[in-house]
């Protein structure tokens, strides 16, 4: 079970020194600070794991968002699903579709029927385009 903290407020986050530091409000939500990185992690066990799980950058991602972040992370721990599964499986997919767009070949087949009217010469007009 993590630890129990005092809810820290934004300013108190904004001047904490190095380390991992826990801000309360949702078990295991940290701000890990390295030199003048920061970014939020959430602290958990998922399945008989143990996982540190990113949710994003100070300031970008403020305490509020970080808080909300963790709470969705926690309750689809609860339900049986791994955050960082989930977020690859996205990725991937997400990957997979941009891969599966207009090939160049297809991008050619439909330039030249456009602009064989533009070509000057008529020797060229004839010419099926390479593959």
């Amino acid at each position: 079970m993590p630890k129990r903290t005092k809810e820290l407020s934004a300013l108190e986050v904004k001047r904490l020194p190095q380390g991992v530091h826990a801000v309360g409000g949702v078990a295991g939500l940290c701000l890990q600070v390295v030199g003048t990185a920061r970014s939020w992690i959430l602290r958990s066990v998922v399945g008989e794991r143990r996982r540190a799980i990113g949710l994003g950058a100070y300031p970008e991602v403020t305490l509020a968002i970080a808080r909300e972040k963790a709470a969705k992370a926690r309750e689809l721990i609860r339900q049986g699903i791994d955050p960082v599964e989930q977020r690859k499986a996205a990725k991937s997919s997400l990957l997979a579709e941009q891969k599966r767009g207009l090939l160049f070949s297809d991008a050619v087949g439909m330039f030249v029927p456009v602009k064989s009217a533009e070509l000057s010469q008529g020797k060229y007009r004839g010419n099926p385009p390479r593959k």
